[in-house]
């Protein structure tokens, strides 16, 4: 299996420079939807993470070159392939070739998460080709925000009769995500059979197919905004469907860990259990919202990589629960930075079983 292959590569550091199809001459049945020719989300997350584990040793070249190879597999992610292709170029410096991929996509209508100050941008931030890149892109985003919409995907029990109620898990996705992308991430599967999992996603495009919950891929932060959106998406599934308004948890990573926590705790939404991952807080919770949590019964889990950005908001965040007296599971990743947990499925079975023990 080619999975095996990319673990491979994970493990050792090692890439195989050889036809994919030759590794797994099946692979278009075993790694692919037969109709609509995309890839898995299970074969694009390898893909992903062995592209990440090389980029991080600074292998370019063998990065690109491992995206070219699967690339005739990747079904309908021409965007993804793209995306990819375009970050790992200007990481190693290559901007008239990232520049070319860029322009490229935006005339087919593709548009793109680009921060300017970013420094893989320093070669090329100044000039006009840049300048009139980004300003098609940000065209081209605009476009779409015009038209966006905060959305939700609920998935309902097997059992699921709107006579009876049930408690409600509320998936925040955290930035650059999507719906699409928190169901790979926080599996219905894993999570349960036994009550509504509801996916919600933000109206603000980051590119083209992830969204953001700030404005417009800059780190200028609109909770005010965010909140909005996703009480007025709890309003619309609570209407639609058989909710336990008493049984209700908010979950999330980054972004999504930021709002599901704030959100909990502050009582925005009537949650009774958060489950944060790597909250994006730039300032702990006081002191006083942890104790009002407290007092409404709240329970959750948060966990953080040890050289996180966040750790120290959030292990200020956990004092303050701690001496509220607000149970809080506090897992922290050591020599990890903003990223989930390897056990991330037992992380999350363990954090559903303490907000509805």
């Amino acid at each position: 299996m080619l999975l095996l292959k990319l673990r491979s590569i994970l493990s050792s550091g090692l890439v195989i420079f050889c036809s994919l199809a030759v590794l797994c001459p099946d692979l278009a049945l075993s790694q692919t939807n037969s109709q609509t020719n995309e890839a898995t989300p299970s074969f694009w997350s390898e893909i992903q993470e062995a592209t990440s584990t090389l980029r991080d040793q600074e292998k370019f070249d063998e990065a690109l070159d491992l995206i070219e190879q699967s690339a005739p597999e990747l079904g309908d992610r021409e965007f993804e392939v793209s995306d990819l292709t375009m970050k790992i170029l200007f990481e190693a410096g290559r901007t008239e070739e990232a520049m070319t991929v860029w322009e490229k996509g935006l005339d087919e209508g593709f548009f793109y998460f680009v921060v300017p100050r970013f420094a893989s941008y320093d070669g090329v931030r100044k000039t006009d080709r840049f300048k009139n890149a980004l300003a098609q892109n940000n065209r081209l985003r605009e476009k779409a925000n015009s038209e966006s919409k905060p959305e939700f995907k609920v998935v309902t029990p097997a059992s699921y009769s709107p006579k009876n109620s049930y408690p409600l898990l509320m998936v925040i996705h955290g930035g650059n995500q999507s719906i699409v992308k928190a169901m790979d991430t926080w599996d219905p599967n894993v999570i349960g059979d036994d009550l509504l999992i509801a996916y919600v996603q933000s109206s603000m495009r980051a590119d083209t197919k992830s969204y953001r919950w700030d404005l417009n891929g800059v780190d200028i932060y609109k909770l005010p905004t965010a909140q909005g959106e996703v009480i007025g998406l709890y309003q619309d599934i609570v209407e639609q469907y058989s909710v336990d308004t008493g049984q209700v948890s908010l979950a999330g990573f980054s972004q999504g860990g930021n709002l599901a926590l704030i959100m909990a705790a502050e009582g925005t939404i009537p949650a009774n259990g958060f489950i944060a991952g790597c909250p994006a807080i730039r300032s702990p919770l006081a002191l006083e919202t942890a104790q009002t949590a407290a007092a409404r019964g709240v329970r959750g889990t948060i966990f953080v990589g040890s050289n996180d950005w966040t750790a120290a908001a959030v292990q200020t965040t956990v004092a303050n629960f701690n001496e509220a007296g607000l149970p809080v599971n506090h897992i922290v990743m050591e020599d990890r930075g903003h990223e989930y947990p390897e056990n991330f499925e037992e992380v999350l079975q363990e954090a559903i079983k303490q907000i509805y023990q």
